[in-house]
């Protein structure tokens, strides 16, 4: 490791060091403004650094500082008009927000060192490295988007019971039996589901066929595929859709009439 190389971690414990200690001064509002401004020391060190590190390696061509620097002064704009706009109340929030666009930096850059190495380790072309790193990733990324889907499908339907208590009562009292108000709700979170399923399947269509038609990647869009994913579509609805619908079922007719 050179002098420079040493320099800049060092650099980087001390921009780090700032940060963390101004976050720590900000816990008080005796103390906020200078934990603030120790912090934002250490953000601007840190960046100094950065740029010092892609100046020596003079691996930057022309295009790539515009991009850098059109994306920095869009960051500070948005940073400058929510520290003018934003309400104190909504700073966790806010927080949440940066917090989560820094990570999904963080991610990128560990998924290009990660083709970079993968293939030089094992000598796997680098076009086969990124189709697999892209295949988990979309898998991963599915498989939260139905777990979550499937939660959004059940809070919807416990509120569409809540809201339809009334008319639950209703039916129950003119004779609708269990089964009856039982398969009126699957029904429903089973249309919600495949509602959602058809857009996520246009728009998984439409960004494959663009991307085969930029020519970065070759993809395939199977009937097999487009069935499974209806199906699993329609599954979620099921398995989230059914316990509210057995709520709604088991109400009891006089206590569902009186609701307000």
């Amino acid at each position: 490791m050179s002098a420079f190389d040493w320099i800049i971690q060092l650099v980087y414990v001390g921009a780090a060091t700032c940060f963390v200690l101004g976050l720590h001064l900000m816990n008080t509002p005796a103390t906020a403004r200078r934990g603030n401004q120790l912090s934002t020391g250490g953000m601007v060190t840190a960046v100094a650094a950065t740029l010092a590190i892609i100046i020596h390696a003079g691996i930057i061509s022309v295009t790539g500082w515009i991009i850098m620097l059109t994306g920095a002064l869009l960051g500070a704009a948005a940073g400058l008009y929510s520290a003018r706009t934003v309400q104190m109340t909504a700073m966790p929030q806010l927080v949440s927000i940066f917090n989560a666009v820094g990570g999904g930096a963080a991610a990128l850059v560990a998924i290009h060192d990660y083709i970079g190495l993968a293939g030089a380790a094992t000598g796997v072309p680098e076009s086969t490295t990124v189709t697999t790193l892209l295949t988990y990733f979309l898998a991963s990324v599915a498989g939260i988007s139905l777990l979550v889907g499937g939660i959004g499908i059940m809070n919807i339907m416990l509120v569409r019971v809540t809201e339809r208590t009334r008319e639950i009562g209703l039916r129950k009292a003119v004779g609708a039996r269990l089964r009856d108000i039982l398969l009126q709700f699957v029904v429903e979170a089973l249309g919600s589901s495949l509602a959602g399923g058809m857009l996520g399947l246009a728009l998984g269509v439409g960004i494959a066929t663009a991307v085969m038609l930029s020519g970065a990647l070759t993809t395939v869009s199977t009937l097999s595929w487009v069935v499974l994913a209806v199906g699993f579509s329609l599954a979620i609805g099921l398995f989230f859709g059914i316990w509210p619908a057995r709520r709604a079922a088991k109400l009891n007719p006089i206590d569902a009439l009186r609701h307000e």
